[in-house]
């Protein structure tokens, strides 16, 4: 875990345990805001620790790695999901949030002459979306507000959000240096390179990104911009 200052507020940032993903959260008394909720002992832990007993997750996209945490949590705390206008059947569909295709993707390593440990299977997931989010809404939580961006181009569904115009949470929209995966379903070339890539270029260069995966960067950084 690390702890970030985010203009004044105290973030806490989860790494996954399988995949190199992130959870941004933050914390007021007995509540938390996720961003994104990737698989992380260490994150039930902290919340338990804490004594936290409400939780809000900002969902950037749909994609398995990005939710996995989520069935666990909602057993265990009153848990709200949102998610993008476009994200209600994507989250409720294994085939559609990858779910499906990351357990295959793990038999076929476990299979794999070049593998020498045992791969963790993945299984398939379906999550209830309790609130949708359109382009250009403002989310608040507590004294936090979060402006949402539409962002295809990764999957249908992916969203940025712009916290005090200086910080933005791209998911796997926006990554240091890596050039974005646009070949998954439901991804688009067309629409990151028409909707996606100008909005993104139109941000303050000085912005700090917190991405879905890997360290934050200033926004200027993304050379696939």
């Amino acid at each position: 875990m690390e702890m970030i200052d985010v203009n004044g507020n105290i973030m806490y940032n989860f790494k996954s345990d399988q995949i190199y993903a992130n959870t941004y959260c933050f914390i007021d008394d007995t509540d938390a805001l996720l961003i994104d909720a990737v698989q992380s002992d260490e994150l039930v832990d902290f919340l338990l620790e804490r004594k936290v007993k409400r939780i809000e997750i900002l969902l950037t996209h749909g994609h398995y790695d990005h939710i996995m945490e989520i069935p666990n949590l909602k057993r265990i705390f009153d848990t709200k999901v949102i998610c993008s206008c476009y994200g209600k059947d994507i989250l409720k569909n294994p085939r559609k949030n990858l779910s499906a295709m990351a357990n295959h993707i793990n038999f076929m390593r476990e299979k794999s002459e070049d593998q020498t440990e045992k791969v963790d299977t993945i299984s398939c997931i379906e999550v209830k979306c309790d609130q949708v989010l359109n382009n250009g809404e403002i989310y608040k939580w507590k004294n936090l507000e979060f402006e949402v961006y539409y962002t295809p181009g990764h999957s249908k569904d992916s969203v940025c959000y712009m916290f005090e115009k200086k910080y933005l949470f791209s998911g796997d929209t926006l990554m240091k240096q890596v050039e974005p995966i646009l070949r998954f379903p439901g991804g688009s070339e067309q629409e990151y390179i028409c909707i996606t890539k100008p909005m993104l270029r139109s941000f303050s260069k000085s912005v700090i990104v917190f991405p879905g995966h890997g360290e934050s960067f200033k926004i200027m950084e993304g050379v696939f911009l």
